[in-house]
């Protein structure tokens, strides 16, 4: 998305930055259906399943034989590997299925089936996208809770 606000607004050649950038943004917009709703219920599921970790991890009580440590990083890790799963499903049944044809139709000039399927396709490319990066900061935030909070149950999750 960054790639062709950059190339539109390499094309453009004269006019204030605020208007290119807001072309630009209206461009991408159009090329890319349906980005903001992705992202948004991809990031809400990683919140929700990061502090469902979270919770769960501090309700597992110390154990002097060191067991708790390990069953707080499979914890940790079920729900790493939850989130990417949930993210794909959640927005699939909210944004992929909820954009039809004939919603396509009325907000995109459609010449014949096959442009539908091309907006359906990438809109579908999003959602894959949204849950790969929903993973790669589910593990990123966690790292981060990790190292911070060392002394803390949440300390045994790296």
């Amino acid at each position: 998305m960054l790639l062709n606000v950059l190339l539109f607004i390499a094309r453009q050649g004269g006019g204030s930055t605020g208007s290119r950038f807001q072309q630009a943004a209206e461009t991408t917009k159009a090329a890319i259906p349906g980005i903001e709703w992705p992202l948004m219920w991809g990031a809400i599921v990683l919140v929700a399943l990061l502090l469902i970790a979270i919770l769960w991890s501090n309700a597992i009580p110390f154990r002097p034989s060191g067991t708790d440590n390990s069953t707080r990083k499979i914890i940790f890790w079920i729900f790493a590997v939850a989130t990417p799963i949930v993210a794909f499903v959640t927005n699939y049944f909210t944004c992929h299925v909820y954009y039809t044809e004939q919603e396509f139709k009325g907000h995109y000039v459609v010449e014949n089936g096959q442009d539908v399927v091309k907006k359906m396709s990438e809109l579908l490319t999003n959602v894959g996208l949204v849950s790969i990066c929903s993973f790669v900061a589910f593990v990123a935030i966690g790292f981060i809770l990790s190292k911070a909070f060392k002394s803390s149950k949440l300390g045994s999750w790296f």
